[in-house]
Order: C-alpha cells, then structure tokens, then sequence
C-alpha cells in the first residue's frame, strides 16, 4: 500500500536524475538526434518540480490568513532562503581557494583573484542572486529555487485568483507561458505557470490522479506532441509537449506499484542536496573521468552513464554526512 503522495515523492526522484540529464547541456552537433530526443523529455524536470511545490504549498489549506502566511513564509525561509545563500556561496569559495592555491604554488599573478574580487564588490554581491549576463545565480540549478521564494512571497496573488476563478487562472498563464513573450529575472513563466497549476490542484481538492482512464488520452496526447516536436519539429509544439508529459509523469506515478514507489520515495530527502550539489563539482568530473577511461565509439556512453554516477556520489554524500555531521546536513538542506 502506497502512503500518501509516495507517488510524488517518487517522482522528485527521478526529476533530479532528469535535472542531471539536462546539465549535461547536449548539442546536435555533439550528440546526435538521439540525445536531443531524450533531452526534450527530461526538461519536464523543472515544471514537475513547480507543479509539486505549488502543490505541497496550498494542500490541506482551507483559508489564507495572515497568519498562516506568516507561517508558511518562515518555513520557505528556512528551508528555501538559507540554504539558497550557503549553497551559492560555495562557488565563489571554490574561486577563491583556486586562484589562492594558483598564488601560492603556480606563481600566477594576484591580478585574477583582485578582480573578481573587486567585481563583487563594485558590482554588488546581488550576483548571488542572478548573474547579470545570464540570470542565473552562482550555482545555476538554483534559479529554480530562487523563483520558488518569489512565487512563495506571491502565494496570496495565486490564492485570491484561484478562489475566484478557479481553472481560468492557470489557463490565462498557460497563454502567457505559451506566449513569447519575456519575463524579468525571478519571474519564469515556467514557475508562474506550473506553480498555479499545482496550487489549483490543491485549493480545489482535487487528487492529482483524478483524471481516472482519461490518462490514457494524456498519454497518447504526450507520445503525440513528443512525434510533432522532434520528428515533424511542428513550432511551439514543445510546449504544449512539456505540459501534457508534466500531467503524464504525474499519472504514471500514481499508477506504479506500492512496493516500488515506496523504495523510489524513500530517497526523496536527497533531492535538494543533490539539485544544490551535482552541478557545482560532481557532474563534470564525472563526465572528465568518464572521458578518460572510455575511447572510440564508447566515448557516447558517458552522457547516458554520468548523470547516474553522479546521482550515487550524491546521494552517498548525503547519506555520509547525515551519518558524520547531521547538524551541517540541516543547514545545507533547510532542515528537511
């Protein structure tokens, strides 16, 4: 017997491999159609996430008050925002220790280490938060976690739509989801639509599975749009495919064995360390290893195999520091 929402816990599981999958940031070019296929998947990732934490945010809430707002804001303090700031720390360390090491042992120039210095500081530590030229903060995976906290600041926004329009409101920002245009950094609409699709979800009390047989339907429209968007490369058909794959990954978990989704589930406390840690160091020495020991034809291999050896360092990593040092574990996962 499943417990309840196993299948989504589930499910975070195999996201965070498919968040691995997409930092692998494969090219036509490099890897063949193959590989872009698969990458067209696994970008669902993120949205599932967005979905999941809207969810998880408004379920079981029967009025917004100010209080429970409160409440809840000082939760995703703790569990979004501080371990947001630590983790994007690290890769500034992790530049600083480097071009000490280079100082003192290789001669280099202290030029280098002066001017990003000088650069945080006369441009604004605000490049914890996003980087100027490609919005991303210092540990990139982490734009979703930052957007989170801003969705979670807005949550009344989506709670006094909701209440009063109930499905026409993720509708109206599945139009601006589909639409070109741009947003500003902090305010995806990957994150302003999927998130109010999973807080609808939860304010109408409506099981995430209650679609019944329709799933079928969901099924085949996904395999549908997947032909249109990597065969016939029909425009915006990616979208929609993201969104119908979404709801599909969702059903699929739900419908999959107890015993299993339990197993699968029962690592879901992992999953913000590994989204904070795998692409700061693991991933691309990983795939540095891989490329060494491998030759030829077998070179391929290493995009499949990588984003696994880097999902079980991880999750090991976790587990070894929960083991050694769970206070520190506490203050790099929020406490989850």
């Amino acid at each position: 017997m499943k417990p309840q929402h196993a299948g989504l816990n589930a499910l975070k599981v195999l996201m965070i491999l498919f968040v691995i999958f997409i930092h692998e940031n494969p090219t036509h070019n490099t890897h063949g159609d193959m590989v872009m296929w698969w990458n067209s998947i696994v970008v669902v990732a993120v949205p599932v996430f967005f979905v999941l934490s809207g969810y998880f945010f408004f379920r079981g809430m029967d009025v917004l008050t100010m209080d429970v707002y409160k409440k809840k804001l000082a939760t995703r303090f703790r569990t979004l925002f501080i371990p947001y700031m630590i983790w994007n720390c690290f890769p500034v360390l992790f530049v600083v220790a480097g071009n000490i090491y280079s100082i003192i042992f290789r001669g280099k120039s202290t030029d280098d280490l002066t001017g990003f210095l000088t650069g945080l500081w006369d441009e604004g530590l605000w490049h914890i938060w996003w980087d100027k030229t490609s919005g991303m903060p210092f540990d990139s995976p982490l734009w979703y976690v930052r957007d989170l906290i801003i969705l979670c600041v807005l949550s009344p926004l989506f709670y006094a739509s909701i209440r009063k329009i109930g499905w026409l409101f993720p509708l109206i920002v599945g139009i601006l989801y589909l639409s070109p245009l741009s947003f500003p950094i902090g305010f995806s609409s990957t994150g302003l639509f999927f998130f109010s699709l999973g807080s609808t979800f939860a304010l109408r009390r409506i099981p995430m599975d209650a679609i019944g047989g329709g799933r079928y339907l969901v099924y085949g429209l996904a395999l549908s749009l997947f032909i249109l968007c990597n065969v016939l490369h029909e425009p915006l058909s990616h979208k929609f495919f993201i969104m119908s794959s979404c709801y599909a990954w969702i059903l699929l978990f739900h419908q999959i064995d107890g015993h299993v989704i339990n197993r699968i589930a029962a690592f879901s406390e992992t999953v913000f360390f590994v989204l904070a840690l795998h692409n700061i160091i693991v991933l691309a020495n990983v795939g540095k290893g891989l490329m060494l020991i491998m030759s030829g034809s077998f070179v391929g291999l290493s995009y499949w195999i990588a984003p696994f050896i880097t999902l079980f360092i991880c999750v090991m990593l976790y587990y070894i520091i929960k083991k050694v040092f769970p206070q520190v574990l506490d203050g790099l996962c929020g406490g989850r």
